[in-house]
């Protein structure tokens, strides 16, 4: 296991540091290398990842040394190449079948404290295993979405506050984050949501962020719309608070090169993702230039989702409508670990400007 370190590494920072997220199967011990070499040419900081509960503890009360050994690797990897890491908790996706089934998730009827103590146990395992080598934890991922909430909204600041405990005791100078996606049908607003976790759980925050895809998942907008950014960075200086952009990018759904009389689609293929980025970059940049400037509360970091990602695409938006099939798996910046799509030269353009 990598040896808890006294100082957590840090990057040198231009107006913001940019990453790049990694899927399961970028943080493979064959792929690793190979998919940091990419994220150092795009010339991001830091790449953002998982730290499974599945793989990590699959079964109740067992830790799978395989996998710890692969984390071990990635770290180390990620180390010698010079990328930080944002590590991820206890994502949704990410929760074992056994602890989704103790806490009784599927009816949102759970009981935290059948899963309290589990739940500390991976915050501070991962912690003390991989701690001195990562700065920034994000807690649990987009608990405001529908499909992604697992604990229920009256028990979120709990977990998050037994979260912050746990890691901030193993690795002493870590920094917490939370996120919220802007787009998703909830029973409130983005802003609700967070403003519920920092007045019930603002000590246990040292991050708020935002995950948003004007264009794609922000529908009836395009890549402009950067409103939520604004909002966002009032929430910071309100509530002295670093802020972050977790997520953004654009989905390369639809087939290349399709006919005039598919106006929606030709928006949404490779050349439409050059486009975004293009136009969004620089807008992201503008704004966190003037707000850093002029705050302590600085907006810290920006996340491209993802690093890989080019599945099957579709002809016509109402096709595009299984998000899941077409929509999720296109976001990436490159087609595999050896095919790059069009985006990957504008995307290194672009990040350079925030490092100048």
């Amino acid at each position: 296991m990598v040896p808890l370190g006294t100082d957590i590494p840090t990057r040198h920072s231009g107006i913001l540091d940019w990453a790049i997220c990694l899927g399961t199967s970028d943080v493979d011990q064959s792929n690793i290398g190979n998919c940091l070499d990419l994220v150092k040419e795009l010339g991001a900081s830091y790449v953002r990842m998982d730290f499974s509960w599945g793989l990590l503890m699959p079964h109740e009360g067992q830790i799978d040394d395989a996998k710890v050994d692969q984390y071990d690797n990635v770290v180390r990897v990620c180390e010698e190449k010079g990328v930080a890491i944002v590590a991820v908790v206890g994502a949704g996706g990410t929760w074992p079948d056994w602890a989704k089934n103790k806490y009784n998730f599927k009816r949102f009827q759970g009981d935290y404290q059948r899963i309290r103590d589990d739940w500390i146990g991976l915050c501070r395992f991962v912690a003390q295993n991989w701690g001195g080598s990562i700065r920034y934890f994000q807690v649990l991922n987009e608990e405001n979405h529908v499909y992604h909430q697992k604990i229920r909204v009256d028990e979120q600041c709990p977990a998050i506050k037994d979260a912050h405990d746990a890691i901030s005791s193993a690795s002493p100078g870590s920094e917490i984050i939370v996120n919220v996606h802007t787009s998703v049908p909830s029973w409130e607003s983005w802003k609700s949501r967070l403003a519920r976790w920092l007045r019930d759980a603002g000590e246990a925050i040292d991050v708020v962020a935002i995950d948003h895809y004007p264009g794609t998942y922000t529908f009836f907008t395009g890549p402009g719309d950067w409103a939520a950014l604004d909002q966002l960075m009032e929430i910071c200086k309100a509530n002295r608070k670093k802020g972050a952009i977790m997520e953004t990018g654009f989905s390369s759904w639809a087939k290349n090169d399709l006919p005039w009389y598919c106006p929606i689609a030709r928006t949404h293929d490779e050349k439409g993702q050059v486009n975004f980025i293009n136009q969004a970059l620089p807008i992201i940049l503008n704004k966190v230039r003037e707000h850093n400037r002029t705050t302590e509360y600085k907006i810290a970091m920006a996340s491209w989702f993802t690093l890989t990602g080019d599945g099957q695409r579709a002809w016509t938006s109402l096709q595009a409508l299984h998000l899941g099939k077409y929509v999720e798996p296109n976001f990436g910046a490159v087609k595999d670990h050896a095919n790059r799509k069009l985006c990957f030269d504008a995307l290194k353009e672009q990040i350079s400007a925030f490092y100048d």
